[in-house]
């Protein structure tokens, strides 16, 4: 399986994603090929265009899995992508991480997420990239995170902290 992962920042603002930059220097120290993508405002209103080379990028990358940040202002965006994700790549599995999954995990799982990182993630999403690329067995003894198990929502919602 590949050990690329694509990170997503639904709304780029003046200053640098330094959430998803810390969460893309974790997964590379532990040897995850890791890319930042980022959504220029401007590109969101011609959206079709906006999606076609998201498109490209996700079908280029191939990665094993993709991040979205996601602060509250950007959740619409961010609802919006992990559906549009999830309908054109089928089994790809989304993370969300930031402060507004970190309050609402149980509803944005809904969205279509498989799992949600609670809190400070650089440690938490590299045990959980270990997992989804099979270097990992299981989830039972990983704090921070949330996700679905069938119809069953679990949460181990002791974050870590760095």
């Amino acid at each position: 399986m590949s050990k690329k992962i694509l990170l997503i920042n639904p709304i780029k603002r003046l200053h640098p994603p330094f959430g998803l930059m810390y969460i893309a220097a974790a997964l590379e120290k532990a040897c995850f090929g890791v890319e930042i993508y980022e959504i220029k405002p401007e590109v969101i209103l011609p959206l079709k265009r906006s999606l076609q080379k998201l498109k490209k990028k996700i079908s280029g990358f191939n990665p094993a899995f993709i991040g979205i940040t996601c602060m509250s202002a950007q959740a619409p965006l961010a609802k919006f992508l992990t559906g549009w994700i999830k309908e054109n790549f089928s089994g790809l599995k989304i993370t969300l991480g930031g402060a507004h999954p970190t309050f609402m995990p149980h509803r944005v799982l809904e969205w279509g997420a498989d799992f949600i990182v609670l809190g400070e993630g650089e440690k938490t999403v590299v045990e959980l990239a270990r997992y989804i690329t099979g270097e990992r067995r299981d989830l039972h003894d990983l704090n921070g995170i949330c996700y679905r198990d069938g119809e069953k929502i679990i949460s181990r919602d002791t974050p870590t902290i760095i």
